[in-house]
């Protein structure tokens, strides 16, 4: 006796099941032992009856956990869940899919918010990127989603977290991909932004580039270091520069400085009160400097008689060498006589035999010979004595002699001397050298041959315009207690006359050298 039809199968054949019939794909019966193919008329889960004979699985987003008779359709998953493939047979296999969620029990299903993301079809909630990350779109289904924004940087890798970037570090300009890489970076050594530096509220965002990186007031940045600036350089600070030089003379009194008002005088220099700009300071002179209470510093005078060895002296201890016209271990001033380049602690050295010079000469040009011969033959004048008779030679030494001898004229046996008169208030002053210099004598009367009277000259004016005329030997001007009178006086040039038969000269005394007669 044969056995009964499985259920989702039928026969006509009662005598064998053998020849069970099965219905078509999802389909089947309601029961065991069907009998007519007729009996092939429900749907099984998963699918539903599209006609009395056929069934289709259940379309997308629809479940069947029923066997449905024909007219029956599947039903709807509910919230909006959704399946990944037709055919689904249960409630279970309603999800949500990547990139949403059912944020509130009961609620339909939306996508995952701003800064979350699910990878999976389920019903779990979206995931949080992690502290300080970001996506920039709903409903996103990756962890690759989640960026680390602009001007932040990764703090932990297991969690996923991220900060802005502050106190002395940065990010970059856009968002990027949450790597092991995706760190602030630190500023270059010895820079900070402001927030570090002066408290200054960092940008709620973070700092997006090395350029807010800056260098704290004092310091500057060279071509691959940042240091704090050396003494005469200054930098204001909160930038990226160089340290600034302060102006050629100047300098600060320290490292670090951080304004031009904190440049002063550098030691060994001085402000130019003329041209208002820094200068060198002489040789013969020191600076110690300017400071911030007197940034203009003045050059200071060596003791008399000292002097540097060089320019730029920074202190009086520096005035170790004797000035021109200086000798000697105590660097006294060189007597009538002597002269001195200076430069070195030797005596003064003596003029040659038959020079003089007035005290504190500075060189052998200005040795002079005691006795200068008229261009032409005698300073013929009233300022002469009674001859005497004695011979040429004898006459030019009682001249040279005789401290009060001004000039002498000689003639075959007879000498006349011409002498100072210390009551005169007028003087000769005889040109030496061109009028390098004046050897002045009070006198009464005159001696030689007028050039011309010119009235209303100074000294100075009068001198000079002796010493740009050739034939003028000597100038007649008025004196105050043996030295030319100042302001403006009548002046007389004068020259030596043609006298057969007769010679003269004229007396160089140190101590009447207009030169020292002027010294303090």
């Amino acid at each position: 006796m044969g056995k009964k039809c499985q259920k989702g199968t039928y026969t006509t054949d009662f005598n064998s099941a053998a020849f069970c019939t099965a219905c078509t794909d999802g389909v089947t019966t309601s029961t065991e032992g069907s009998t007519l193919a007729s009996a092939c008329s429900f749907a099984i889960k998963g699918f539903y009856m599209i006609n009395a004979t056929h069934a289709e699985p259940c379309p997308l987003h629809t479940y069947n956990d029923v066997e449905l008779a024909s007219g029956q359709e599947c039903t709807p998953c509910p919230f909006g869940w959704k399946t990944r493939d037709t055919g689904a047979d249960g409630l279970a296999l309603c999800l949500a899919p990547p990139g949403w969620e059912q944020a509130t029990a009961g609620a339909n299903i939306t996508e995952c918010v701003n800064n979350f993301y699910k990878a999976d079809w389920n019903r779990n909630p979206c995931e949080k990127c992690g502290d300080g990350l970001k996506t920039n779109d709903t409903g996103s289904v990756s962890k690759d989603a989640c960026l680390v924004p602009a001007g932040s940087g990764l703090t932990s890798i297991s969690p996923l977290a991220a900060s802005p970037c502050v106190k002395s570090s940065y990010g970059v300009d856009v968002d990027r991909a949450a790597v092991a890489n995706a760190r602030c970076a630190s500023c270059p050594l010895n820079m900070f932004t402001l927030d570090d530096i002066n408290g200054t509220a960092a940008p709620v965002t973070g700092y997006v580039s090395e350029q807010s990186c800056l260098v704290r007031p004092g310091w500057g940045t060279t071509a691959s270091i940042v240091e704090q600036c050396k003494a005469g350089t200054y930098n204001a600070g909160y930038n990226r520069e160089p340290c600034k030089p302060c102006a050629a003379g100047m300098t600060t009194l320290s490292e670090g400085s951080t304004s031009i008002s904190d440049c002063v005088i550098q030691p060994g220099w001085a402000m130019d009160s003329v041209l208002g700009i820094p200068k060198p300071c002489d040789k013969g002179s020191f600076s110690i400097g300017g400071n911030l209470t007197a940034p203009n510093a003045t050059c200071e005078s060596c003791p008399v008689g000292f002097t540097t060895q060089e320019q730029e002296a920074e202190s009086a201890t520096e005035c170790v060498m004797c000035a021109a016209g200086y000798g000697g271990a105590s660097c006294n001033g060189c007597d009538y006589g002597t002269f001195s380049y200076g430069g070195t602690a030797e005596s003064c050295v003596a003029c040659a035999d038959g020079s003089t010079s007035r005290r504190r000469a500075t060189e052998v040009n200005m040795c002079f010979s005691v006795l200068i011969d008229a261009i032409k033959d005698i300073f013929d004048g009233s300022a002469y004595e009674a001859p005497t008779a004695v011979d040429a030679t004898a006459c030019a030494t009682a001249c040279k002699d005789d401290a009060t001898c001004i000039a002498f004229k000689h003639t075959t046996g007879a000498c006349s001397l011409a002498k100072i008169n210390t009551t005169a208030t007028s003087a000769m002053a005889f040109k030496i050298n061109g009028g390098v210099d004046y050897a002045v004598y009070p006198v009464d009367g005159t001696l030689g041959a007028s050039l011309g009277a010119a009235s209303s000259k100074t000294w100075a004016e009068c001198a000079a315009a002796c010493s740009s005329n050739g034939a003028c030997e000597a100038v007649s001007y008025p004196v105050s207690a043996g030295v030319p009178a100042t302001g403006s006086n009548s002046c007389e040039l004068f020259t030596s006359e043609l006298a057969a038969d007769y010679t003269g000269m004229f007396a160089v005394r140190g101590n009447k050298l207009y030169s020292d007669l002027t010294l303090a």
